[in-house]
């Protein structure tokens, strides 16, 4: 809808300042505006607010943000607008007057804002008057408003709104927008020009070149050429509502954004008298009235549920097609708004830290060492004691240093003899203990459910199309009959029509009296080939062509054919693999972690039980997509970790050759179904596939008294007489220098490690 007519002209002052509150989907932005000189000068623009549909508060929240940050940036002494004309979606209004709901909510957010609601306007009809202005003459394009879950889609011929219908999103932009334009008025060519708008939405590049990529033949969409895709200026929604407001309040003709007065959007002055003229038809004279509030749908000491709301003067409707043509955008970025200060209401307070420091003194100071007194009856003999005495302590801790403080580690790397056995058992949930005899371990079947969807582009093909119709001349020589409806007609080449209904033929006594009837057919099968030209013949059922013959004066047509995408048996095959191994994978991580302590799952025993498949569309059916929609139970056999590995060392440990061992942490085991052959039945047989490396038996202790207090090079020379010895590895806590370095002299500091080699 148009502004029009929601201001008094004349008696205001150019210096009277308004609000432009424009409201998003899920965002707000403000702006505050006044007229100079028949410009729209926009003196401080508000941030973006975030609200959330359905939450009244949010949006009044965002709003008071939107609109404190905006006044924030005015001068002291000046007073704030109270007087705003709203920005709204054209889904908020119905033939020109607001909804109901949404006429509540902007009562209630006028009231808590204390504002005075002067008017409102369509975002995509302020735009379409924004671009009249901007360019200097009626544009023509597709505007297109993106939000998450939809967009808007207008069709904009001579500056006129066509319509407008939202479309809900896709994965394609561009059949998103063809779908738009099957539901607005049809045209042979549409304009070649999309704008696209909303920055809050998503990077509008990226929807820019999904439109640029779009192929508009496959959609049925024609235009002149190829469509040039442009972007309009993020602070499109408050140039273009102020722009509206101001062409009525004084009869503005451009609009400028804060700190850039030189640069404005919209017709230059320096246009010429035709621009003049063009500019005219963009913002015709009208004579004006004031609008109360309460015309607008905002009303006081009343329930505005229970009151019908005014409805706006919304300009004039579209009432021609005619003279379409093509707007260009001038070269030129449109000017940015600027960053406006947001009053937070909080201090910024800076923490600062201070390093503490402690400072210790005197440790010492009060600790003495007193030796004791000997008397030889001279100080120097005793001096010579006491250094004597000194050395022989100090040799004997030396001694004892060596003899007890080194400790070394010895890991010795062997050849391990491999060990490969599958050990078939079973699983019984009543068991508590392992049933050796007859290889049963205890168990449980463990469950849970999963569900997920996915969605795949189809690789069918189906051919659709029309049926050729039209109607023929029966002719019959022989007594009256009646043809059934059904019955078959013969064309050149094989082509087949059917009878659409019974049809009486008379009496025909010769071929140049014969009797004579007409009859509607329809060919049997699509495809342009259907489509014969007049004059042609076509033998009629079984019938001779001496008894029964039939011709079309007028070419049977309309018979079309053409190539879709659709859904094949290899689509849905292949979806409902992909989603069930993903679906798998997903309640195999999902039962690992809720497995309890000492249980290992059985992977291979996982399977889905009770799978409900939905898929959006029948095999066959045209479509570019196929979603797929599995809900199942999830089901697999846990083990309990010590029967099974006792089960498992029991019969394993009799294969172990003599001088071998077998440690629990050099046996990999991998669980799996048993393999059951047709004609038997399913069982809850498990087969363990065990590997395992088998160490040589060494005596850790004789080892380490064997190499103890030798050079490491004489003690590599014995470990390498241990049966599938491959290389030693000596680390020592204390490494001493020279003839010292030995491996510790205590066989008990010394540890012995025996490993695989891999």
């Amino acid at each position: 809808m148009v502004l029009g007519n929601i201001f008094k002209k004349g008696d205001s002052q150019e210096t009277e300042l308004f609000w432009s509150l424009v409201i998003g989907d899920s965002w707000v932005e403000s702006g505050i505006w006044r007229v100079v000189d028949e410009k729209a000068e926009v003196i401080a623009q508000g941030g973006i607010g975030s609200w959330q549909e359905g939450d009244d508060e949010s949006l009044v929240s965002a709003c008071d943000s939107s609109l404190s940050a905006a006044a924030a940036s005015l001068e002291e002494d000046v007073k704030e607008p109270s007087k705003v004309v709203f920005g709204l979606p054209s889904s908020w209004s119905e033939e020109g007057s607001i909804q109901e709901d949404r006429l509540r909510l902007l009562k209630k957010l006028s009231q808590e804002l204390e504002l005075t609601p002067a008017g409102f306007v369509a975002i995509p009809e302020s735009i379409v008057h924004f671009l009249k202005v901007k360019e200097g003459a009626p544009p023509n394009c597709l505007l297109v408003g993106l939000s998450e879950d939809s967009i808007e889609v207008a069709l904009v011929y001579n500056g006129k709104m066509l319509g407008t219908v939202e479309v809900a999103r896709s994965i394609s932009l561009g059949a998103d927008v063809a779908e738009g334009l099957a539901r607005l008025p049809d045209l042979d060519q549409y304009p070649s020009r999309i704008l696209l708008y909303n920055h809050r939405a998503e990077n509008l590049d990226e929807a820019r070149q999904n439109l640029i990529d779009a192929e508009w033949k496959d959609s049925k969409v024609t235009f002149l050429h190829t469509p040039k895709v442009e972007i309009l200026p993020e602070d499109i929604g408050v140039s273009a509502v102020s722009l509206a407001g101001g062409a009525e309040v004084g009869h503005a003709k451009t609009v400028v954004l804060p700190k850039d007065e030189e640069d404005s959007f919209g017709v230059e002055e320096e246009k010429s008298a035709e621009s003049e003229e063009s500019n005219e038809e963009v913002a015709p004279e009208k004579e004006l009235r004031e609008v109360s509030p309460e015309e607008l749908g905002f009303l006081q000491g009343a329930d505005v549920a229970s009151s019908k709301p005014q409805t706006v003067d919304i300009g004039e409707q579209v009432t021609s097609k005619d003279e379409i043509g093509e707007g260009q955008i001038p070269a030129g970025t449109p000017p940015q708004p600027q960053e406006l200060p947001v009053p937070s209401g909080q201090d910024v307070r800076k923490e600062q830290t201070a390093s503490l420091l402690s400072k210790v003194s005197g440790i010492f100071s009060g600790l003495s060492l007193t030796l004791p007194s000997f008397s030889f009856g001279g100080g120097g003999m005793r001096l010579l004691i006491i250094a004597g005495v000194g050395l022989i302590l100090l040799f004997l801790a030396g001694i004892l240093a060596y003899w007890y403080l080194p400790k070394a580690k010895v890991t010795i790397y062997v050849s391990p003899e491999k060990l490969e056995k599958s050990l078939e058992f079973g699983v019984d949930p009543k068991l508590s203990v392992v049933d050796n005899a007859n290889k049963i371990v205890p168990g449980k079947v463990v469950e849970s459910i999963v569900s997920g969807e996915k969605t795949t582009s189809t690789s069918g093909a189906k051919t659709i199309g029309d049926r050729a119709k039209g109607q023929v001349i029966i002719h019959h020589v022989g007594a009256a009959t009646i043809l059934k409806s059904g019955t078959v007609l013969l064309g050149p080449n094989g082509l087949k029509f059917i009878l659409d209904e019974s049809a009486s033929v008379a009496t025909g006594s010769s071929i140049t009296n014969a009797a004579k009837v007409p009859a509607s057919v329809t060919a049997a099968d699509i495809g342009a080939q259907y489509n014969l030209a007049g004059t042609t013949e076509f033998s009629v059922g079984n019938f001779s062509k001496a008894d029964f013959v039939a011709q079309n004066t007028e070419a049977l047509s309309g018979g079309t054919s053409r190539s879709v995408a659709a859904v094949s048996e290899e689509d849905r095959d292949t979806l409902t693999d992909e989603l069930t191994r993903e679906l798998l994978e997903r309640g195999i991580e999902e039962l690992k972690k809720d497995a309890a302590e000492g249980e290992v799952l059985v992977e291979d025993s996982v399977y889905l039980r009770a799978v409900e498949n939905s898929f959006s569309h029948k095999l066959g059916e045209e479509t570019t997509t196929l979603k797929l929609t599995i809900n199942a139970d999830i089901v697999a056999t846990a083990l309990l970790v010590d029967g099974v590995e006792s089960l498992i060392n029991s019969e394993i440990e009799k294969d172990v050759p003599e001088g071998f061992t077998l440690r629990p942490d050099q046996i990999e085991i991998t669980y799996k179904r048993a393999e059951v052959a047709e004609d038997e039945e399913e069982t809850s047989a498990l087969v363990a596939e065990i590997k395992a490396n088998l160490l040589p038996k060494v005596n850790p202790d004789e080892i380490a008294e064997a190499i103890a207090g030798k050079y490491p090079p004489v003690a590599k020379e014995y470990l390498a007489t241990i049966p599938g010895f491959a290389r030693v590895e000596i680390s020592f806590s204390l490494k001493l220098p020279g003839k010292l370095g030995t491996l510790p002299r205590l066989s008990d500091n010394i540890i012995i490690e025996v490993a695989a080699e891999r």
